[in-house]
């Protein structure tokens, strides 16, 4: 049996999806498949994936946008595997088994607004009823698969995403600073500047915490996909000199910046399941969130410190919980530790290869 599997998202600058793809085919690499050979799709070289000689890494070139380049070179190249793996999405008018890998839809009163993003929307919905399979991340993101793209709920197979890998580990003795801000303590945020993550809201409540605890430091990276005027931001908070933003990092940055930092807060309203969240408590760090129901999943509730809403009054008062309370601190810590143990990208790996064969000899 072959497998292919659309790679398209982990080309460039590689953010949550494509970080996914490359675990996935990392932990793929080291034992055995059911297939004979995987077959990897990019429109563009890829650097930094495993090498394994049952793997084929298979240049498409186009553009980048799956709207475009799926159905044009895609299509084509996949005709003849046994099932295709895609992220979100299956080229239009694909006539072979597809599996689809959903890490979280934005529709509802979370809908990302513009012509594009709409667009967009209807080719995850369209591929979502096409595919033979879906795999969420979360119950969460299961239930909003099954309401807005009224998907069969027995064709949803919930697979958690992994925390721990080799370079999100806890601190250790002898460890340097990782951050520009050096020995000074810092509050850290990863993720895409969209608006439901709230990121001005942070900024605000980031500067309250500032003007008791002159000593923190606010660092924020992540691509600006809302157009954000984050220079602004700072100045209008009065923090320019106190925050920091970097539009993208790569896991080897990320993983010491998550290990020193004295909390991750991630002022999100819905996500599907963060891979910010287990990254951070696979560090060792301490999280501070939005109450939102992908928390329900994996015991994450229980090993983060959720604020009900994200009011700046609100993530200040968490903020400040943590800089006061080394207890509290200390035991969301080991909290986090004790379920990231939970999410390893080995049984992500295994439970997605199931499904897969499953549907390849269906």
């Amino acid at each position: 049996m072959i497998l292919g599997v659309d790679a398209g998202r982990a080309v460039g600058e590689r953010t949550g999806v494509g970080r996914y793809i490359l675990h996935l085919l990392s932990a793929w690499s080291k034992g055995p498949l059911p297939f004979e050979t995987i077959r990897v799709f990019s429109p563009a070289p890829l650097q930094d994936f495993p090498e394994d000689q049952r793997f084929r890494y298979e240049v498409l070139p186009g553009p980048r946008s799956e709207l475009v380049w799926q159905p044009l070179r895609l299509r084509r190249g996949a005709r003849d595997v046994d099932v295709l793996f895609g992220q979100y999405t299956l080229p239009l008018a694909y006539r072979g088994r597809g599996v689809i890998n959903n890490l979280g839809i934005y529709e509802g009163e979370f809908a990302i607004p513009g012509r594009q993003a709409r667009l967009r929307s209807w080719h995850q919905r369209t591929s979502a009823r096409q595919a033979e399979a879906v795999i969420a991340n979360s119950q969460s993101t299961k239930d909003d698969v099954v309401r807005f793209y009224g998907v069969d709920p027995n064709r949803i197979e919930i697979v958690w995403p992994g925390a721990a890998a080799d370079d999100f580990r806890p601190a250790r003795a002898g460890d340097e600073p990782a951050t520009p801000f050096g020995d000074a303590p810092y509050f850290l945020f990863v993720g895409k500047l969209s608006g439901r993550r709230n990121v001005p809201s942070l900024v605000e409540a980031f500067a309250d915490v500032h003007r008791a605890h002159p000593e923190f430091r606010l660092l924020i990276v992540g691509p600006n996909t809302s157009g954000l005027a984050v220079e602004e931001l700072f100045t209008r908070y009065g923090v320019q000199g106190a925050a920091r933003y970097e539009p993208f990092l790569g896991s080897d940055e990320l993983a010491p910046l998550y290990r020193g930092a004295h909390a991750f807060v991630l002022p999100t309203e819905h996500e599907g399941f963060s891979g910010t969240i287990p990254e951070a408590i696979a560090s060792g760090c301490p999280v501070v969130t939005v109450d939102h129901a992908a928390l329900a999943d994996a015991g994450l509730r229980e090993a983060v410190l959720a604020v009900p809403s994200p009011a700046p009054e609100l993530l200040a008062a968490a903020m400040e919980r943590v800089i006061a309370e080394p207890e509290l601190r200390d035991r969301l810590a080991q909290a986090g530790l004790e379920v990231s143990r939970k999410l390893t990208w080995e049984e992500c790996a295994s439970r997605t290869m199931d499904v897969l064969a499953r549907v390849a000899r269906a």
